[in-house]
């Protein structure tokens, strides 16, 4: 009998302890704990916080500007190189240089870096920079970092060997242009996208002569943004004759941060005179 007991009382023991070996099995189909983090839909843990990085918004694209109002030019034009490929520009400086007028050269770093002695010396004559990328590709086809890549490369270029930035000035190369590489660019800090409605085609194949290319610089009203290369020898004799041209019709060449800042005083002596008036009109 002492022996039957014994078995009886290790049966209840175990009966007792059932319902706690039970509850922590899992059930059918549910994962178990892991050293991966997953936890099952059955934990009675609370899965992990999912810490979400909310990404910085990018400025809006700025609009391209190609020329300005013809009111507000004051009889001005604005002379624009794109400088990719060696021909003529210390040709171009000299003539520059006989006028009195500065221009902006848009610089591609593929030109730069082979010809770092004259982007000293466009800096040295007074010119401006703007941006035209490192290596001429069309912004557009870029993914976000390679083209904060081709503009961040170009202005370090020209910001160690000149001293001066490309900034806020960009000429996409092609004038190819969308609202997300604009908008890229406008966080990298060129937010005059400058274009232009005078194309003097002096990069055309074939090259054409002095007279044509002069013929196509003498269509620029006031507030027009002419758009030239080095590339052709010809505009240099061009750029000689266009220049002496509007000297006699009173008017002048500057560069295009000249230009938008004539446009600017005009734009606020317009609205000074407006607000005048709307003051008289209620006395």
């Amino acid at each position: 009998m002492g022996r039957v007991r014994v078995a009886v009382l290790c049966v209840l023991t175990a009966c007792a302890f059932l319902p706690i070996a039970v509850q922590y099995e899992p059930q059918a189909g549910s994962q178990r704990l892991s050293g991966t983090g997953s936890e099952s839909a059955d934990s009675p843990f609370p899965p992990p916080r999912q810490v979400k990085h909310a990404r910085r918004a990018l400025p809006a694209a700025p609009k391209p500007i190609f020329s300005i109002p013809k009111k507000f030019a004051d009889g001005h034009v604005a002379l624009s190189f794109d400088i990719e490929a060696e021909t003529c520009t210390p040709q171009l400086l000299n003539v520059l240089e006989k006028h009195g007028v500065r221009a902006t050269f848009f610089i591609c770093g593929t030109w730069a870096k082979l010809h770092r002695r004259l982007l000293k010396d466009i800096a040295e004559a007074g010119h401006e920079f703007g941006n035209h990328s490192s290596s001429h590709r069309s912004l557009p086809g870029l993914d976000e970092e390679s083209l904060r890549k081709e503009l961040r490369d170009l202005e370090n270029l020209v910001l160690s060997e000149t001293g001066k930035s490309t900034k806020p000035w960009l000429r996409p190369p092609y004038g190819a242009v969308g609202p997300a590489s604009l908008s890229v660019a406008a966080d990298e800090g060129y937010d005059q996208i400058i274009l232009w409605n005078v194309d003097a085609k002096d990069a055309a194949r074939p090259k054409r002569t002095k007279d044509q290319l002069l013929t196509r610089l003498l269509r620029a009203r006031p507030g027009s943004i002419i758009l030239m290369h080095n590339l052709n020898p010809a505009i240099v004799g061009a750029v000689d004759e266009y220049l002496s041209a509007l000297k006699k019709q009173g008017r002048k060449a500057v560069a295009v941060s000249e230009l938008l800042q004539i446009q600017a005083v005009a734009e606020e002596r317009e609205e000074r005179i407006r607000r005048q008036k709307a003051l008289a009109a209620l006395k």
